[in-house]
């Protein structure tokens, strides 16, 4: 097993449901985590929102895992400890929007792959 660190913690812009409620508010979102290498390469994670908003604090954990399969790789991301003020159905909706972008970058280069320089489909 090996353990590798992801780094400083980092600020990314948080994607919220309905995202900052006026210019002086901003939801921002602190990271900070290992990535943890066994069977699989799995990525856990600690986020925490920065916001003044009560129901939307609290540390969050995110357990991202991959693993080979006949033509592919499952990816299974599990959110734990999501605040009260963010609705499930949001978040899922949130996820299910990421995954669906990772795949289309993934597929979108392994269709290119075998591609001269300036080659196209």
């Amino acid at each position: 097993m090996a353990r590798l660190s992801v780094g400083a913690p980092s600020r990314v812009p948080a994607a919220s449901s309905g995202g900052p409620r006026n210019a002086e508010e901003r939801s921002w979102c602190s990271t900070r985590g290992s990535a943890v290498v066994t069977g699989g390469p799995t990525v856990v994670e600690v986020v925490e929102f920065e916001t003044t908003d009560p129901a939307l604090r609290g540390e969050m954990t995110i357990t991202i895992s991959l693993a080979d399969t006949d033509g592919g790789i499952d990816v299974l991301a599990v959110h734990d400890g999501l605040p009260r003020g963010l609705p499930t159905a949001d978040n899922e909706a949130g996820w299910r929007s990421s995954l669906a972008k990772l795949a289309a970058l993934v597929e979108a280069d392994w269709n290119t792959r075998d591609r001269a320089p300036g080659e196209h489909l």
